[in-house]
């Protein structure tokens, strides 16, 4: 008798979890947010030995602190999750690496490699993480932004004869007539 875990012979094989469903609220499954802005904290030394080309690890230091200022760096500083920090660094390398002289060897293990330390989608989700949607923009208010509302509307105002009947675009519409 063959006796498999659930989920089928390849890890994460089957459907992904739907953390929205009924099940995965009662079985407890959610997803960590994690808030879409950039991360301030300090990025951890290089692991790796540097590149032996200068121009190779000027590129892989700049990947590098751009990684740490993703959203999902908050949770790369947590002691569970220390162990990624050669991944990371791995990532960094290959993806330097991928734009220098792309290879469809190294693309899929980049690939590979973005799903483990949680630089996809489907790698934020088998991580339990989630980045959170970014917040609607209020319009600034100011007194600039107030006065230069009020001399667009004079201008506007302005522009149309007294004796112009046709109604505005909107008005029309919600009318019927447009």
């Amino acid at each position: 008798m063959n006796i498999m875990p659930s989920g089928g012979k390849r890890v994460r094989s089957g459907p992904a979890k739907d953390p929205n469903s009924e099940k995965s609220r009662r079985l407890g499954y959610t997803l960590q947010s994690l808030p879409n802005t950039e991360c301030r904290m300090k990025p951890p030394e290089w692991p790796l030995e540097p590149a032996d080309d200068e121009r190779v690890r000027r590129l892989e230091a700049e990947k590098w602190k751009w990684l740490w200022k993703l959203p999902q760096a908050r949770a790369w500083h947590l002691p569970q999750f220390k162990w990624m920090i050669r991944e990371l660094a791995l990532y960094a390398r290959l993806s330097t690496a991928c734009e220098i002289a792309p290879a469809p060897t190294a693309l899929t293990v980049l690939l590979r490699i973005s799903d483990r330390v949680g630089m996809s989608v489907a790698g934020l989700q088998a991580l339990g993480w989630k980045i959170e949607a970014e917040a609607e923009r209020k319009p600034v208010d100011s007194e600039f932004t107030r006065r230069r509302a009020k001399e667009l509307n004079q201008e506007s105002a302005a522009e149309r004869s007294p004796m112009d009947e046709t109604k505005h675009v909107y008005q029309r519409r919600m009318s019927g007539n447009g």
